[in-house]
């Protein structure tokens, strides 16, 4: 063992193999040595490639007790801390997350005239809540949220590539939709991003967006979802029709190389459908998967058996 541990080489390895960086803080007060391995940069760098960031757990919007709730998907000793850290109960109850990216929490008021958006760090909680300032021709709209069931709303969202913010306004009248987009930071957003397009029906709000490598997806009514490529050089709306089997109780969600994914609840079923461009250049939706769904309870704990 004394062959090995003084072995810097091997211990470098075995150092790169710990679960958590936790770990690598406690080996790193063994000794001045073990320290020196431990804060080399090159070696900092190999630790973060071999342990890219992982999910701690997720948060969940109480509408009982109108409060951020969080849930650790583990349940090891060395993430109690930070998961500990990760809760919400010093926070406003007013406030409800809309976004999360990086360690970093978006947050919006719950109610009309609560205030504006947020950030917060929960990992960082002495930061505070970091006001985000509207750029000025936004701020006569009266509610912000995701939830506006007026013809105009606004959603502010994390770029995904970046640590941009992305801000929408939308829109709607009759069958024109009208989109504009400011990508910034929280008091400097980069010039407006103009977008307008048809619906095939008259629709009356957006209901949630979502956005996946610098494309935005906006749901409106529950039944279309509208793409908007909002880096291209000339922007445009493009609006696909969900599957005809799916009904209104839907989310989006996405691959790392798959596209557009739509998760999809009906009674005790989930589905999962793939958006996909054909040989022939059309979009189309392909059922990947479909679950049959026990529930426990009154609780939102469910198991879920391959069907």
């Amino acid at each position: 063992m004394a062959v090995v541990i003084g072995d810097n080489d091997l211990l470098r390895e075995i150092l790169l193999r710990l679960g958590f960086p936790a770990f690598l803080v406690h080996a790193a007060l063994v000794s001045k040595r073990w320290l020196r391995i431990a804060a080399d940069r090159v070696f900092l760098r190999r630790f973060r490639d071999r342990h890219p960031p992982r999910v701690l757990g997720f948060y969940v919007n109480d509408c009982s007790t109108l409060r951020a709730v969080f849930v650790s998907v583990s349940e090891a000793r060395e993430l109690r801390y930070a998961v500990n850290r990760a809760g919400f109960n010093h926070c406003n109850q007013s406030v409800r997350i809309t976004d999360s990216r990086n360690g970093r929490l978006l947050l919006m008021p719950r109610s009309f005239g609560c205030g504006g958006y947020t950030m917060f760090s929960p990992l960082c909680p002495a930061r505070g809540l970091l006001p985000i300032r509207l750029p000025p021709e936004l701020l006569h709209i009266g509610r912000l949220g995701p939830l506006d069931y007026s013809s105009q709303c606004l959603y502010l969202l994390f770029r995904d590539n970046d640590n941009d913010l992305v801000l929408v306004s939308v829109r709607l009248s009759g069958r024109k939709l009208s989109a504009r987009v400011y990508v910034g930071q929280s008091d400097a957003w980069g010039e407006a991003i103009l977008a307008e397009g048809e619906l095939p029906v008259p629709l009356n709000f957006a209901h949630s967006m979502m956005i996946v490598n610098d494309k935005l997806y906006i749901v409106l009514d529950n039944c279309y979802i509208c793409q908007l490529d909002f880096v291209a050089p000339d922007p445009e709306l493009f609006v696909v029709k969900v599957p005809d089997k799916v009904g209104a109780d839907f989310k989006l969600s996405h691959g790392d190389d798959y596209g557009l994914f739509l998760i999809h609840k009906d009674e005790f079923h989930l589905s999962v459908w793939n958006h996909k461009m054909d040989d022939n250049g059309e979009e189309r939706w392909e059922l990947v998967d479909r679950w049959r769904v026990f529930a426990l309870g009154n609780n939102s704990i469910c198991f879920i058996y391959t069907s």
